[in-house]
């Protein structure tokens, strides 16, 4: 699948120390990002709905609390996307990707970055947020526990 930057998809995980004082996300549990990274505004030929996902958002989930990002680089018309996910709780940092995510509809399903028992997905909504869905997966691969949490586009 042709990216338009000639992205390498690597997936990619870095841990770093750091403190969270009562729970509450200050400026060091700020999640790590990749250096370098570029976003491209997407072709004329890109559906809008594809296109929305392109930029950077930021959210706080309640397990943890995480404090997280999410980066979606480019995308193209068939609906690929290449994308980061990044977090911060505890004395845990990381991040993973780029790795190449899929938009149908309104939903950005990002690959098993976390393992095959963990899913993540990414719904556009009415507003212009994103609610995300860190699921775990039983035996059968269905969706056993959800973790919902809202990004909102910060550029």
């Amino acid at each position: 699948m042709p990216f338009r930057h000639g992205f390498s998809v690597i997936v990619t995980t870095a841990f770093f120390g750091v403190s969270i004082f009562s729970g509450h996300a200050f400026a060091e549990d700020i999640p790590p990002l990749p250096e370098g990274i570029v976003i491209l505004a997407p072709d004329a030929s890109v559906q809008e709905n594809i296109a929305g996902f392109v930029g950077t958002w930021e959210g706080i989930s309640d397990l943890g609390p995480t404090t997280m990002k999410f980066v979606v680089t480019e995308v193209n018309a068939a609906g690929d996307a290449l994308a980061i996910y990044a977090w911060a709780a505890g004395e845990e940092k990381g991040f993973q990707g780029p790795v190449v995510a899929k938009i149908e509809g309104n939903m950005l399903t990002m690959p098993a970055i976390f393992g095959p028992d963990y899913s993540l997905t990414f719904e556009m909504q009415a507003d212009g947020s994103l609610t995300c869905v860190y699921g775990v997966l039983g035996s059968d691969k269905t969706v056993v526990k959800e973790y919902p949490s809202v990004f909102h586009k910060v550029n």
